[in-house]
């Protein structure tokens, strides 16, 4: 996993309901983009999990399947802009 990407999964925990931890490079949370189950306040079916040295997103619930960067840009545009300009700085 990326340095890059886990500082900004980081950065963003703390929006993510139900967010933690599950193994070094597995994390679970409720997914915001469908809000999960609205019966049980509990379920946490979105999880970011490494693939191809970054990290990657997918909803159990609803389907969602896309990027760290695609997640920032679709969720919190302004880390989004912070990521591209760091990214951006590493490569140079």
């Amino acid at each position: 996993m990326s340095y890059l990407d886990e500082k900004y999964l980081h950065l963003i925990s703390s929006q993510l309901p139900l967010f933690k931890k599950k193994s070094v490079s597995l994390y679970n949370c409720r997914c915001i983009e469908c809000g999960d189950s609205q019966k049980d306040k509990l379920k946490a079916r979105g999880y970011f999990y490494t693939k191809n040295g970054g990290l990657k997103y997918k909803c159990h619930n609803c389907g969602s399947n896309k990027s760290l960067p695609k997640f920032l840009k679709d969720n919190f545009p302004d880390y989004f802009s912070e990521y591209k300009m760091e990214a951006f700085k590493d490569k140079m």
